[in-house]
Parts: C-alpha cells; structure tokens; sequence
C-alpha cells in the first residue's frame, strides 16, 4: 500500500486493492477481550468472525482505527479511512493493474453494495479515502 501505482505493478503481478482497509498491525493481545470480556467477541464463542462488532482505538487526532478479531485471541488493527480506487480504471489499465480486490471488513451490506455500485460505474465515493500515489 505505501507502493506507487508503477513500483505495485513491478513487484504485484498486476494485483492491488481498489477498496478496503488496508491492515496496519496484528495485535497478540485481544484488546477486545481485555476492553469487554472474551464473551463479547464472537471467536470467544467459537463462532465465525464478526467484524461489525469490532471495538476501535484512537489516535491523538480522534481518527478512529477498527480492531477487528482475529484466531488465537488476536486482533487486527486496519486503517482508519479506506483505499478507494475505483475511479482511476484508466490509471489502473495504465499501469498493467488488472486483478482488482476489494476488502470488507466493518461495511454493512448496503456499504459494501454501494462501494461495488461506485466502482462498476468508475464514480467516486463520498466520504474520506485514501489513494495509491502514480
């Protein structure tokens, strides 16, 4: 993700994410149980994740980063903005990206719909994002 657009294609086959939170860490600790109590994250429970039930950790700007739970009790701290590249097609084409993966994790349905939608019609997203540099 820190990559320019041209370096990605060298050394990515032609893949990059055109949406999603890019994951910054992997935390050993579950901050979710020790925040709530392990009954609170559904792999306490055993059951599949669920990343809508994600607590969230803040920097000194107040920008809200997800936790999302991970196997073995650990978490995974993502971006706080998503990368959206869904509207730079000819960019992308440009520079030989052409395997394009999409990263839900704390989206609703109707978000990730909408953020599908946007892409198909190469239209912006609202809201903050982040960009990959050409």
């Amino acid at each position: 993700p820190e990559l320019t657009l041209p370096r990605l294609r060298d050394i990515s086959f032609g893949r990059t994410v055109v949406y999603g939170r890019i994951p910054l860490m992997l935390l050993e600790r579950c901050v979710i149980t020790r925040r709530s109590g392990c009954e609170s994250c559904t792999l306490g429970r055993g059951e599949a994740p669920s990343y809508r039930a994600a607590t969230e950790l803040r920097d000194r700007r107040g920008a809200r980063f997800p936790l999302l739970p991970e196997r073995g009790h650990r978490n995974t701290l993502v971006n706080c903005v998503p990368t959206y590249m869904g509207d730079r097609d000819e960019l992308l084409k440009k520079n030989g990206l052409r395997a394009l993966h999409f990263i839900f994790t704390t989206e609703t349905a109707e978000e990730c719909r909408a953020v599908t939608e946007a892409f198909k019609a190469h239209r912006p997203l609202g809201g903050d994002i982040r960009r990959i540099q050409s």
